[in-house]
């Protein structure tokens, strides 16, 4: 990380807050209307496993991060994947309700990396792969790359390397013929 990049923690600002606090300070600048709108909760609430109460409200802690970011150093973009972009905005939402005269608040999304069948890779999910080693061995993970699926590889080699599509569209082709080719390519 480069000398202006500042890692920190949000425990040191929500760990003291209590929860009444909380509901008083963010709670009370938060629209439920505007929070059961948001596509990942709507998706949530439709769904067989539905959404629980902690689900919900974690919305609101991820907005007041935005916020408590925006107003303490200045942060100005949030990057996150795109089943984030509902909190995401929750946070430019509360940021500018915080501070009606602020600066304007940005997001990114990028693509979340999924499975041939939707599912998506991630530490939520299991199977989760770590870039630590402390946490996955590189033994590991070099297994979990060789055991991708073949409906999976193709879309992995594009995302996670920089190999020229020729490169991947004949490591595809290759598949057919030399099992696992693709895989090891990708490992």
């Amino acid at each position: 990380l480069g000398p202006s990049v500042k890692v920190v923690n949000n425990l040191d600002w929500v760990g003291s807050l209590s929860f009444l606090d909380f509901l008083d300070g963010i709670g009370r600048k938060s629209r439920v209307g505007s929070m059961l709108n948001r596509e990942s909760v709507r998706s949530r609430l439709t769904s067989p496993t539905g959404l629980s109460f902690a689900e919900f409200s974690y919305q609101l802690l991820q907005a007041y991060d935005y916020a408590h970011l925006h107003e303490t150093y200045g942060v100005t973009l949030q990057i996150g994947g795109s089943d984030q972009l509902g909190n995401m905005q929750a946070g430019v939402d509360l940021a500018k309700k915080m501070k009606p005269e602020g600066e304007t608040l940005h997001t990114l999304t990028f693509p979340l990396l999924t499975t041939a069948d939707g599912k998506k890779y991630g530490k939520t999910e299991k199977g989760a792969v770590w870039l630590e080693a402390d946490r996955l061995s590189p033994y590991t993970f070099y297994q979990y790359l060789i055991q991708a699926q073949d409906a999976d590889v193709t879309n992995l080699l594009r995302k996670l390397t920089m190999l020229p599509e020729e490169s991947i569209s004949k490591a595809q082709e290759e598949l057919l013929e030399a099992p696992f080719s693709a895989q090891r390519l990708l490992a």
